[in-house]
């Protein structure tokens, strides 16, 4: 979410104010990034596909070379596996020139691959006698550190960033002159005379045979990057006021811009070109475009169509880069905290789902792993499996006042590696493992009377291990009369009960904070009882479930109509079994979940019109005409002629309908008919009242009838939806049904 960081780094930040709204009225919308809610017949009815960079042949993912404060002052070049194992310090100071005082530390930034994977450049200062940025080169191991001098002789100012060029022969990089960080002003003079300004050069991997690609005066060219075919170049530019993304030629001409807006940066190109990858910020007023934590990482075609925003968490995104495969984005983000500032690095799929902090560092404390690049191999590395470390479970219960909790190690037990566990924000513990070793059992200590739960986080991985495939936190939760009451068990059970899954870390962290920021204390207080239901209810409105659940529920009414002498059309058995068919394997907000939905839709209508039911409902002597009307009018709704006449074109001008394929087609138009979504969306809303939290028909266990269920749906209707001032949500989670199947 950001632009590119701290002022040696010499660029102009952006911002993003992320804002979440619950709608409770009867066009109730909730966004977030892996609970995305809809209201049928809104704009956002239907989910918008993402676009994920195809991958590119010849190149696989090697490792990831990053800087860090971890180990020595300064900042220092590290490398890791493409997993997160096996972090090493290859740069440090314990060789320095003898002018230079050991008071000063080397600052080492912006490492770059080769594009063979076989050596390492970065910028330094410190390292030289010269108190001026230069590049240095390495192997990929850290041997033959050498400084490169490049031909300072038309150069501007100071070295900016560089690249390497596609073939390794030459270095794209700006020079200029980089001032204090920007006026708080939007006003171009105002980032001009603070001193910003730069142009953009090429020479040779020595340094010499420098050429200007830009000529610019008082503009702030930088942060070049080559297409991978040499041919183009992009790069930011301030000249129309606030920095945008251009495209130039290789050779300087034909200068571009491909994405206009405002305080945009940190261009990388995909690897075949296609598009590229860049900071920007939201667009929202109320934010500073100064402040790190507001940017977002966005991606636009090398024409400059399709701009897309690929992140909105609330965070800092800086420096994102494609892997060499494609199918990853490696990148930055930094959180702002006034007791600390931390930056870590991430990686999420091409189209921005599933974000994985490879960083594994020390909450609470300011920190700086930053600036990673990912080394290009033309085969698999030949390297050993890792040890996959983690909890057993994602949640534990708890008496008062302490529990032992294990750590687990699988994979690869023939070293020694190494972890250490953090217990909320207090010091990490160390934990070693030695070649055999399984588990290891921790004490977490807590108090009923004060803590709502305590989080346990693995973090701090040395050699050949990864927490990739393991739980890395956890929460453990201590007695509490009924474990319902604790937010991180109550979110996690609205996963299971509504999508049928267990959480994604990101959902469950964005929900349990959600409820806990205004929370503390006793869960019958107003404030607590009021996000229990917004939280609740966002389950149900969710993109997931109504793309799951909601479509059995509207297959059954359209298929069968209601149940003999009942206001539903299918039983709860009916429902758990065929929900878990259509919503396997679907995280909305995780890469390709569409394609895996779809799949399962397909597959499952497919299989449904194949059922002695639905066979003996529809024999297939009925007409296409007959079969459609027959659908339609147990959905009770009133096609318009055009949806009438789509559905009853699946069979192709068929006189019979005894094609599977056309009738799981013809099927499917009505049960995604806009004006049944509508029609039955309270009815549904109820009923779920009953599958989730009771986990029983509306007319078993205490009820023998349905008239629990016809006064909810009166009561719901009353208030035009509104489940909040129809108490609906909050008298189920509240009710003694609901609660005593988790406790007292």
């Amino acid at each position: 979410m950001f632009d590119i960081r701290f002022n040696s780094i010499h660029l102009k930040a952006a911002c993003f104010l992320l804002s979440i709204c619950f709608a409770v009225a009867v066009v109730a919308t909730v966004t977030t990034r892996k609970v995305e809610a809809i209201r049928p017949n809104s704009v956002n009815s239907t989910p918008q596909k993402s676009s994920t960079t195809p991958q590119t042949k010849g190149k696989v993912n090697g490792k990831i070379v990053f800087i860090s404060d971890r180990q020595d002052p300064g900042l220092k070049v590290w490398t890791m596996s493409a997993d997160g194992s096996n972090p090493t310090q290859l740069t440090d100071e314990r060789v320095r020139d003898p002018s230079i005082p050991s008071y000063v530390h080397f600052y080492d930034e912006f490492p770059k691959f080769s594009p063979d994977g076989t050596k390492i450049a970065f910028r330094s200062i410190g390292r030289s006698n010269s108190g001026s940025h230069s590049i240095f080169v390495m192997n990929a191991d850290g041997s033959d550190l050498h400084q490169i001098l490049i031909d300072s002789s038309i150069l501007s100012g100071e070295l900016g960033s560089f690249e390497w060029s596609p073939d390794g022969t030459k270095f794209l990089f700006d020079s200029g002159v980089y001032g204090v960080l920007f006026d708080a002003s939007h006003s171009s003079d105002a980032v001009r005379t603070s001193g910003y300004r730069a142009n953009i050069f090429v020479s040779d991997i020595d340094g010499k045979n420098v050429v200007r690609l830009t000529n610019d005066t008082e503009v702030l060219n930088n942060l070049a990057t080559w297409s991978p075919d040499g041919k183009s170049i992009a790069f930011a530019s301030d000249r129309e006021g606030a920095e945008k993304i251009y495209v130039m030629n290789a050779d300087g001409s034909n200068q571009h811009s491909v994405a206009a807006g405002g305080y945009f940066s940190s261009p990388s190109w995909s690897p075949d070109g296609s598009k590229i990858l860049f900071v920007g910020p939201e667009q929202y007023d109320g934010c500073s475009p100064y402040q790190y934590i507001c940017s977002q990482l966005y991606t636009v075609s090398a024409d400059g169509s399709q701009l897309k925003q690929l992140t909105n968490y609330v965070s800092g995104y800086a420096n994102p880069r494609y892997s060499p495969d494609g199918m990853k984005i490696l990148f930055e983000r930094r959180s702002f905290h006034y007791t600390y500032d931390r930056t870590v690095i991430f990686v999420m799929d091409a189209d921005g789902g599933n974000q994985i902090d490879f960083s594994n560092r020390e909450l609470g404390s300011s920190l700086l792993d930053a600036e990673p690049d990912w080394q290009p191999l033309s085969g698999p590395p030949n390297d050993p499996p890792p040890s996959v470390l983690g909890f057993k479970d994602g949640l534990y219960l708890a008496s008062c006042f302490d529990t032992e909790i294990s750590v687990n190690r699988s994979g690869n037990l023939n070293q020694t590696v190494s972890c250490a566990y953090q217990i909320l924000a207090t010091a990490p513990v160390p934990l070693s493992f030695g070649p055999g070793e399984t588990s290891k059992v921790i004490r977490v200590y807590g108090t009923c009377d004060v803590s709502w739960d305590t989080k346990v986080s693995l973090l701090n991985n040395s050699g050949n291990a990864t927490f990739l495939g393991g739980v890395k936190d956890t929460i453990v939760v201590f007695g509490r009369s009924n474990p319902i009451d604790n937010p991180a068990f109550f979110v996690r059970q609205q996963y299971r009960d509504f999508l049928g899954r267990e959480p994604d870390s990101w959902g469950w962290d964005f929900w349990t904070n959600n409820m806990e920021t205004p929370c503390t204390g006793d869960p019958k207080r107003p404030a607590c009882a009021s996000k229990r239901t917004d939280t609740s209810a966002a389950f149900f409105l969710s993109v997931e479930f109504q793309q799951t659940g909601y479509l059995i529920y509207r297959i059954y009414k359209a298929a069968y109509s209601n149940l003999p002498t009942a206001p539903v059309p299918i039983k709860l058995s009916d429902f758990l079994s065929d929900t878990q068919q259509v919503g396997h394997g679907v995280v909305v907000g995780q890469a390709g979940w569409e394609q895996a939905l779809e799949a399962n839709k397909q597959a499952f209508f497919s299989e449904f019109v194949q059922r002695s039911r639905f066979a003996l409902t529809y024999p297939t002597w009925m007409t296409p005409v007959q079969f459609v009307d027959g659908l339609f009018s147990n959905a009770g709704v009133i096609p318009s002629v055009s949806e009438r006449e789509s559905a009853i074109g699946e069979f192709n001008g068929a006189t019979g309908s005894a094609d599977n394929a056309a009738r799981a087609r013809a099927l499917r138009r009505v049960a995604e008919n806009a004006t049944l979504q509508q029609q039955e969306f309270n009815r549904a809303f109820v009923l779920m009242q009953y599958f989730g939290y009771l986990r029983r028909d509306p007319n078993s266990g205490p009820d023998a009838n349905f008239d629990g269920y016809n006064f909810w749906l009166n009561k719901l209707n009353q208030f035009n939806g509104d489940y909040n001032r129809a108490e609906m949500v909050k008298a189920f989670i509240s009710s003694g049904e609901y609660r005593s199947r988790f406790g007292p």
